[in-house]
């Protein structure tokens, strides 16, 4: 998601901090979950929790950013590629899985069921399944 630099952001959902730095994705968040499964958010300016903090969806957990690998420095103006984003993904059983269909309204409702459910129909072992690598 490209946002102008610094922009401070809240998760989508309540979870458990894990924060780290490394060349890829530079400063991070991840939240552990209920049911299993986490949500991580990359490439930050600033992080603005600290290691296992439980947060809500209206903390505010970093700021976007464009450090780790994005295939370009600081930008000013609006952010192209290797600009400042968010890098968003969605975990599961501790497999990155696609994250556009998942319906938080439904996590919310129905919980473990909802995620297995979720997880059978678009895992890396499942007919739905459609992550794609970028070369």
């Amino acid at each position: 998601m490209a946002l102008p630099h610094g922009t401070p952001y809240m998760p989508v959902a309540e979870g458990t901090a894990v924060v780290g730095e490394n060349s890829s994705l530079g400063k991070y968040v991840k939240l552990k979950h209920s049911y299993g499964f986490e949500t991580l958010y990359g490439h930050n300016s600033q992080l603005q929790v600290k290691n296992d903090q439980h947060v809500n969806s209206t903390t505010v957990i970093a700021n976007v950013g464009n450090t780790g690998h994005v295939g370009s420095s600081y930008p000013t103006e609006a952010p192209w590629y290797g600009g400042s984003h968010i890098h968003y993904e969605l975990h599961i059983k501790e497999a990155k899985i696609p994250s556009e269909d998942f319906d938080w309204g439904r996590y919310k409702t129905e919980g473990q069921s909802y995620v297995d459910q979720y997880y059978e129909q678009y895992g890396s072992n499942s007919p739905g399944y459609h992550y794609e690598v970028k070369k």
